[in-house]
Parts: structure tokens; C-alpha cells; sequence
């Protein structure tokens, strides 16, 4: 008499929650940095350069997201670039459940020129001959639809499914 003898071995299966966590943050911290860029390369297309003061409230965010502001020619007589940048804050913001960047400026003019058509003597215009770039320059509107276009690509959960014997 033979026997058959069949061996068999019992598996549970388990998600790595904490895993996926992990590499879903890191993921989204580099889909928001890119993003960022995204948005930054948009808005320095839009927002023209006399003093460089406008283009400069940028550099908090470019600097979180490691974005170079590419140097216009200066058409001012006076670099305003620190006046810029001290009148902005920018950054990333990232928790367990939120990823997301920050772009704020209390520049006066650029505020103005984003949301008003300007006409001097009009509070945002500081030249007699007028703006070369029509306003409202609408750069966050613009940029706010270039970012709605991304479409993050998440970490599949089941890549961290994990099979154990019993």
C-alpha cells in the first residue's frame, strides 16, 4: 500500500497600513513640491518684471521647493527685490493628512495689478506711461488652473500586502 502524502501550509495575508503611510507622505511631499513649481513657473510668466519687488514674494515658496527664479533685466533705477521678499511668505505645509503649499504678499501694487485694471495714477500703477502687461494680471486664477490639471499619481495599497505563514 502507498500513501500519497501532500504537504500544505496556511498563509494570512496583511496590508502594511503603516508602510503605506510612509511612502504615501513621501509621495505627496514631491507631488506638492512639484506642483509648487508648476504654480511658480506659471505665475513669474505672467507677472512682469520693473523692479523685481513682485518677483521677489515669490522666493519664500521657490526657496521651500527648491525652484530658481530666473534674474529678469531690472527696468527700474532701483532693485526692490528685499521689498518683495519681506512683504511674502511662502512654504510647504505638510501633516499626516494634508499636503499643501503656501504663497501669501502684502506687496500693495502687485495685489492691486493682480485683481484691478490699472490706470494711473491708479494706486497700482508708479508710472506715468503705464503698465507694459495689461492688468488684472489674474496670476492666481491662472496658475490655480494649471495646478487643477495635475492628477497626483497615489501609492497602490496593494503593493504593500504581505503574505505570512502560519
Amino acid at each position: 500500500m502507498t500513501g500519497i502524502k501532500k504537504q500544505f501550509f496556511l498563509t494570512t495575508v496583511k496590508l502594511d497600513i503603516a508602510a503605506w503611510k510612509r511612502q504615501l507622505a513621501k509621495d505627496m511631499e514631491e507631488e506638492i513640491k512639484e506642483a509648487a513649481m508648476d504654480w511658480l513657473h506659471t505665475v513669474i510668466s505672467i507677472v512682469p518684471v520693473w523692479s523685481r519687488a513682485s518677483h521677489a514674494t515669490f522666493k519664500p515658496l521657490a526657496d521651500a521647493v527648491g525652484f530658481t527664479i530666473p534674474t529678469q533685466p531690472l527696468v527700474a533705477k532701483k532693485d526692490r527685490s528685499a521689498l518683495g521678499e519681506s512683504e511674502s511668505s511662502g512654504g510647504l505645509e505638510l501633516t499626516k493628512t494634508t499636503f499643501h503649499f503656501v504663497y501669501e504678499t502684502n506687496l500693495r501694487y502687485l495685489a492691486f495689478n493682480e485683481f484691478n485694471h490699472a490706470e494711473f495714477p491708479d494706486a497700482g500703477i508708479f508710472s506715468p506711461t503705464g503698465l507694459r502687461t495689461p492688468t488684472p494680471f489674474n496670476f492666481t486664477g491662472q496658475a490655480a488652473e494649471e495646478f487643477k490639471q495635475r492628477s497626483p499619481e497615489l501609492p497602490n495599497p496593494f503593493n504593500f500586502i504581505k503574505g505570512q505563514r502560519i
